[in-house]
């Protein structure tokens, strides 16, 4: 999921303290934390905000100096990129395929 999949409500009314649906992916796969781990994230930032729309830990909850940013943008382009491409009339629909770099 990505956080522009949404409104912000409809982010918050499945957040932290509510139905706790959305986890952090990268706590699951067991990137900086054991495979497996639920965190229930909160949906935070603003519209028209000077913070972007965004997910992430509750206060405390964060593996020390949180999670590695090269990662998260990767995994973002990949997401943005899934979500873009089948509307290109020449590109090919099938099942998704793992990264050869990082395996996702």
């Amino acid at each position: 999921m990505h956080i522009g999949d949404r409104s912000l409500e409809q982010w918050r009314a499945l957040g932290c303290r509510r139905r706790e649906t959305v986890v952090c992916f990268y706590c699951w796969r067991g990137i900086d934390a054991p495979v497996g781990t639920k965190v229930p994230l909160p949906a935070r930032g603003r519209i028209g905000g000077p913070v972007r729309p965004h997910f992430a830990h509750p206060a405390g909850i964060a593996p020390p100096g949180g999670h590695i940013r090269e990662t998260v943008r990767h995994v973002n382009a990949k997401y943005r990129l899934a979500r873009w491409a089948p509307a290109l009339s020449n590109v090919a629909r099938g099942r998704p395929r793992w990264c050869c770099f990082c395996g996702w």
